[in-house]
């Protein structure tokens, strides 16, 4: 029980949101933004592989699944394209841990070309609404 270490919340002497914030690194990030998104919105995790406290309409990849934003970025022919075939895909937002996303090499999936259209992707077809430490929250516009 040592490295989960609910002791603290469980006897009242830490709140559920400071103990979640800690162990959870994405936690404020899906609190914070996600959870305050419309019903409607569906959102992509990327390098983010666990899907705890994700609202009900977000696509979390594990660790072994081939992630869809890298097949995606690699295949499309632009950054226009790359947003087209998110928005394609029903999706409005991305949510990106780039703490997990160097930690567990999934950015490695993208090839030369697709990294560039996701950088693109994220200048020109996206906004962003939220950023932390861990995470950034993208929505997107066109």
């Amino acid at each position: 029980m040592a490295p989960i270490d609910p002791y603290a919340v469980v006897i009242g002497k830490e709140t559920r949101e400071n103990y979640l914030t800690r162990k959870v690194n994405y936690y404020r990030a899906v609190h914070d933004c996600l959870a305050l998104l419309p019903g409607n919105a569906k959102t992509l995790f990327w390098g983010e592989s666990r899907s705890y406290y994700a609202p009900p309409r977000s696509v979390v990849p594990t660790v072994f699944d081939p992630h869809p934003l890298a097949a995606m970025s690699n295949d499309a022919r632009s950054s226009a394209d790359l947003a087209a075939q998110l928005k394609a895909g029903g999706f409005t937002h991305i949510l990106v841990n780039s703490h997990e996303l160097a930690r567990l090499g999934t950015g490695r999936s993208l090839s030369p070309e697709g990294k560039q259209r996701w950088e693109g992707f994220q200048k020109e077809h996206a906004a962003l609404l939220y950023n932390d430490t861990y995470c950034s929250i993208y929505e997107i516009t066109h």
